[in-house]
């Protein structure tokens, strides 16, 4: 039989162990002869106590590995480190490649797809010409007119006149018959060519400017319209019949008829009738004032010294309001600033 707890063989009737000395009990006999027995068999038979201590370890918790030191896991980081920088470094190679291969791209998309494609379109394509502009043949016919107007203003206030006729009084009629546009009324020596300027404005809104001359600043002394054929006067100033331009088109004029007679009126030009002339002189024509002007708003006044003034004020919608004394100023005054002069008008002096 053999020993149950080294697995010794001894023989059947010993009470120990020859090798480790244990006791054998006849319990043992019985197993040592079964081991025995197992052997012969071929067999391989654990002994009890192996068996019994194989049991013990199977029901024994696991035990917890040892903790892991800092300083392992820094060697096991480092070591993981190692094995990423190959790869990170793959991944930015990849990355500057395609950012290569992208840029490329877009040069050639840019540089040479785009203008290949722009020059077939242009070949293609073929240019449109731009329309001519329509031409109003009365405005050319009014340009010219006015053309002419200007040149004999011109040469009525040459410096040449100016110097040799100091006053419209002194300027013979054979002088006076070279410039047929300019106005017999003029006081020629105050309106030399380097005051006097010009400006086209469209007064009545019908696509052929008027032409109006100054005499410096926004005074105006003369307005010319085109009535389809001819130029015509519509408004011609001197001394005590001065116009300006205010704002909106709107024509100031002053009169005076005396010391303690005159009026301020604000009027439009309307250009209804510019064809009825009451001109005695066909080279300079003037239109009819009454149907060619609108009163918007004005004032007069008359008396014979100042404490008597009477003034009537013509309002808007026709009515009309008698006013004396300061009133009349106060208003004159007010109407000056309900129509302020324009500023925006584009005067081109005469001798340029």
């Amino acid at each position: 039989m053999f020993c149950t707890q080294c697995g010794n063989e001894i023989g059947d009737s010993a009470r120990f162990c020859s090798a480790c000395g244990a006791p054998v009990s006849r319990d043992d006999a019985d197993n040592g002869a079964a081991l025995s027995a197992s052997a012969e068999a071929g067999v391989a038979v654990q002994p009890a106590a192996a068996s019994a201590e194989s049991s013990v370890q199977a029901a024994q918790p696991a035990v917890d590995p040892e903790p892991v030191t800092f300083a392992a896991a820094m060697d096991t980081a480092k070591q993981k480190s190692k094995r990423r920088i190959p790869m990170v470094v793959l991944v930015a190679l990849a990355l500057a490649l395609a950012t290569g291969v992208a840029y490329a791209a877009y040069r050639v998309y840019t540089d040479i797809y785009l203008p290949s494609q722009q020059a077939q379109v242009e070949q293609q394509e073929p240019v449109a010409e731009e329309p001519e502009l329509e031409t109003n043949p009365e405005y050319e016919a009014a340009m010219q007119a006015y053309e002419g107007i200007l040149d004999d203003y011109r040469g009525a206030l040459s410096a040449e006149n100016i110097a040799q006729y100091p006053d419209s009084f002194s300027v013979p009629e054979e002088v006076r018959s070279q410039y047929p546009c300019v106005s017999g009324m003029h006081e020629w020596s105050h309106y030399v060519q380097e005051n006097t300027s010009y400006a086209f404005v469209d007064l009545n809104g019908d696509s052929i400017p008027e032409l109006l001359l100054s005499d410096g600043g926004n005074s105006v002394f003369d307005i010319w319209s085109f009535d389809g054929t001819n130029p015509v006067v519509v408004a011609e100033g001197w001394d005590r019949n001065t116009y300006a331009l205010c704002e909106g088109g709107i024509v100031f004029n002053h009169g005076s008829g005396g010391a303690y007679a005159g009026g301020n009126s604000y009027s439009v030009f309307t250009g209804a009738n510019l064809k009825d002339s009451d001109s005695y002189d066909p080279n300079r024509p003037y239109a009819d004032l009454t149907s060619n002007w609108k009163e918007v708003e004005g004032i007069s006044w008359d008396g014979t010294a100042e404490s008597d003034l009477v003034g009537t004020h013509v309002m808007p919608d026709g009515t009309t309001e008698t006013l004396y004394g300061e009133d009349i100023w106060a208003k004159s005054d007010q109407l000056q600033q309900d129509y302020p002069e324009a500023t925006d008008v584009d005067w081109i002096p005469l001798s340029s």
